[in-house]
């Protein structure tokens, strides 16, 4: 008997290949197929925020600016097999819900 069980895209790792996943968007089943492969991206990102910051211009003023931050996002990327044998690759963010099939004791 095999349960589900949502995790975030963050957290799936090694053990996870082989099991059927699906990729959720508002908990709604988007795509799915078993795990054959996956791989993670890392980047940063500027996000601009309401906070502001004072810049010298170079002409002895001061220019007030929006403060850039910068923002760390994660993409999973997985390969995945559905039940006709077609090889899929999706990317997804880091946040995203997965379903996986966990086969229980």
């Amino acid at each position: 008997m095999s349960k589900q069980v949502i995790i975030k895209a963050e957290q799936l790792n090694a053990t996870h290949l082989g099991k059927k996943v699906t990729i959720l968007d508002d908990g709604e089943a988007v795509m799915s197929g078993k795990l054959k492969e996956l791989r993670a991206t890392q980047y940063s990102m500027p996000v601009y925020s309401n906070d502001i910051e004072a810049v010298p211009n170079g002409y002895g003023s001061i220019s007030v600016v929006p403060k850039l931050n910068y923002e760390t996002v994660t993409d999973i990327i997985m390969h995945l097999s559905n039940q006709l044998n077609d090889d899929i690759k999706a990317t997804v963010r880091g946040d995203t819900e997965l379903v996986i099939e966990v086969n229980e004791k």
